[in-house]
């Protein structure tokens, strides 16, 4: 396999999940909005505070975790295109370019964290949902 293939598996991966995961957060905001009880009472119901925090967490972190990947991506790719057309070659494609490994580390950091705040988030919902219903 090539390295290439390797890392788009890696990125097909997480993609299916970061989607899945901005997905679900809104799911969960619209299952706590179902849950808010009549005009007189806070508009989230106090143990679903919680949960809503950390929907709108996992949601920044998505936002931010892409945000910082594509500039970091594109500085670098910027930076080889121009070594490589003033080495007077015309065409990228077949050039192999060497990217540093912690490009990516801030990138999966927050992967991870938006992640567990998506799971945690929705342990608690899932806990409130048994205990509603049981």
């Amino acid at each position: 396999m090539k390295f290439d293939d390797a890392r788009n598996a890696f990125y097909d991966a997480s993609s299916k999940v970061s989607e899945l995961v901005r997905n679900l957060s809104f799911i969960g905001f619209g299952i706590i909005w179902i849950f808010k009880s009549n005009e007189s009472a806070p508009l989230i119901p106090e143990d679903l505070k919680f949960p809503v925090l950390l929907f709108a967490i996992t949601i920044s972190l998505d936002l931010l975790q892409y945000v910082i990947k594509t500039i970091t991506w594109w500085i670098f790719t910027r930076i080889e295109e121009n070594r490589i057309f003033n080495s007077g070659k015309n065409d990228t494609t077949d050039e192999i370019v060497k990217a540093k490994s912690w490009f990516n580390y801030i990138p999966d950091t927050l992967f991870i964290l938006k992640t567990i705040s998506l799971l945690l988030g929705y342990f608690i919902l899932i806990k409130f949902l048994f205990s509603f219903v049981f």
